[in-house]
């Protein structure tokens, strides 16, 4: 970026989960199912204004233990355990319900019961984002928060909330394919021929009933890197208005966007 002009992209929010079977549990004298514990949180930080720094803003940061049991157990039940277990640790622990039962029978019931205490740490970030936007940190466009990863939350929220937010993966899948028709295209051969801080279209994915914008983008110059794909992110961006869901994402904030990220990269390399 020019000097003295701070990047828009100024907040990141990232989760972190560390989940390990403790136990496994005979239910109903034929059901032999996990119980699997976990560290979940996330930590949001700010870039200070001459872009040398970050400092971590411990109001929006929030840290949990949990344990996944099957939902077998009844509700009251997990809630007598929680409160017997809290009376005897330093740390309280909240105890999560995980669906013992899938789809595909030869997953296996720890997946499960992981990827149960992944969605919480989703519910987090999608908490931390609320309470971002309601102390208005997030009401300027030119003030924007990253968050690490795809946007691919489960839970309700206001995607209105979500104005100012960019979601940005370092790994995507090469050979999803995107694009209509005669267009269409794998990721990894649509994207391997990028120059540097060239971008992708953006294209349109649904995930349950939100519509986002998705584009790759190199942020690596191709002279530095060891294989075609390398230096490639994938940003996403929710369409929030009616205009974006219908007429696609708005091109000029994208490239502003993209801009904003591109420079700061070529300022750091």
């Amino acid at each position: 970026m020019p000097p003295g002009v701070p990047s828009i992209l100024r907040y990141f929010l990232d989760g972190s989960r560390r989940t390990y079977k403790i136990a496994d549990i005979i239910l109903d004298g034929r059901k032999y199912l996990p119980i699997v514990a976990g560290q979940v949180g996330v930590a949001v930080v700010e870039r200070t204004d001459d872009g040398q720094s970050v400092q971590p803003l411990r109001e929006f940061c929030q840290f949990q233990s949990v344990i996944a049991f099957p939902d077998s157990i009844a509700d009251d039940e997990l809630a007598e355990l929680e409160t017997e277990v809290n009376r005897h640790v330093a740390v309280q622990i909240r105890m999560l319900r995980y669906r013992a039962k899938s789809d595909d029978p030869t997953r296996d019931p720890a997946d499960l019961a992981v990827a149960r205490i992944m969605s919480e740490m989703h519910d987090i970030e999608i908490e931390a984002v609320r309470k971002m936007e309601s102390a208005q940190c997030l009401s300027d466009h030119y003030a924007m928060l990253v968050i690490d990863g795809p946007l691919r939350f489960k839970k309700r929220f206001d995607l209105v909330q979500f104005r100012n937010v960019l979601g940005l993966s370092k790994t995507f899948r090469p050979t999803f394919t995107i694009g209509r028709g005669t267009r269409r295209a794998d990721v990894g051969s649509l994207t391997s021929s990028l120059g540097f801080a060239e971008r992708t279209s953006v294209y349109k994915t649904v995930d349950d009933d939100k519509v986002i914008g998705m584009w790759y983008m190199r942020i690596r110059d191709p002279r530095l890197i060891t294989n075609p794909l390398q230096g490639i992110v994938k940003i996403e961006r929710y369409a929030v208005d009616s205009a974006d869901q219908e007429e696609g994402v708005n091109p000029e904030r994208t490239d502003t966007a993209s801009a904003a990220g591109e420079r700061r990269h070529q300022r750091r390399a």
